[in-house]
This record gives structure tokens, C-alpha cells and sequence, in this order.
């Protein structure tokens, strides 16, 4: 027979497991704003991979922290047009001193693909922009991970 207790522990299991449901890029981006007057949108996101697991990157835009990113997740930002460069915070040493810069023109959409650069000692974040094509091919496998 089951309890009370039983059928609450189920309860609270079910409902725990079912918030922590993923959101990809194909079920969000019907949920995506347009884009605002005057502005574009800029999309980072990272692969899901074996290699940098357990670093999470601050990524900053013109110097301003958006959000960590973990493996696997992306997020968007809307901007005004205007010229914009892409680093990270990923040590003690504070901001990565190499950058990915670009413009952002009105109505564009850019795409920036968050990676690893390994060397004898370390890994750090790097960032390229890629076309819409090459970028869906890895946006689609990501979980939507909201910019706050």
C-alpha cells in the first residue's frame, strides 16, 4: 500500500525533474523577440564537449559581463548597431587580452562560437564568428540558457 509520504516523495521528484527540462534552440527561438528597430542580435554559444568540462567563461561584450556559458548552452543579446568586442573573464588574471571584434549593422543577426584554445599549460576561451549555416549545425544541439 502506499503512504501519503510515498505519493508526496513522487510528487516533488516528478516535479523537480520536469522543471529542469531543456529548452533547445529549435523550441525557444519561436519565443525569440524581434528584433529591436535599429538593432541586431548577437548569439553566443558553446559546444557540447568532452574537452573544458567543469569551465564556465564570463563572456563580456565591450566590457560589460552578460553571462557565464557553460557546455552545450547558448544565449542571445540585442544590441543597437555599433562596433563591439567579445572577451572573457576565465582566470584570476581578470579578462582575456586577445578579443573577437565586429559590427553589428541594423537588422543583422551574428553568430559567435565559444571555444577552447589549448596550450602546454592551460585552456582558455576564444570566440569566432561563423555563418548562420555553420552556427545552426551546433545551435540546434544547445540548451537555451536565458541572458539575465
Amino acid at each position: 500500500m502506499k503512504t501519503p509520504l510515498y505519493n508526496t516523495i513522487v510528487a516533488v521528484f516528478t516535479a523537480v525533474f520536469l522543471s529542469g527540462c531543456a529548452t533547445n534552440y529549435n523550441q525557444a527561438s519561436s519565443q525569440f523577440p524581434p528584433l529591436p528597430a535599429g538593432g541586431g542580435r548577437i548569439f553566443f554559444y558553446r559546444p557540447d564537449a568532452f574537452y573544458g568540462i567543469g569551465t564556465v567563461n564570463r563572456i563580456n561584450l565591450n566590457g560589460q559581463g552578460l553571462r557565464n556559458l557553460e557546455d552545450g548552452h547558448f544565449f542571445y543579446a540585442d544590441r543597437p548597431a555599433g562596433n563591439y568586442a567579445v572577451s572573457f573573464d576565465y582566470s584570476i588574471w581578470g579578462p582575456t587580452a586577445t578579443k573577437l571584434t565586429f559590427t553589428l549593422a541594423p537588422g543583422e543577426t551574428k553568430y559567435v562560437l565559444v571555444t577552447e584554445q589549448f596550450s602546454v599549460l592551460s585552456a582558455k576561451p576564444a570566440a569566432t564568428l561563423e555563418d548562420k549555416d555553420a552556427a545552426m549545425k551546433t545551435l540546434t544541439r544547445c540548451i537555451y540558457a536565458a541572458y539575465k
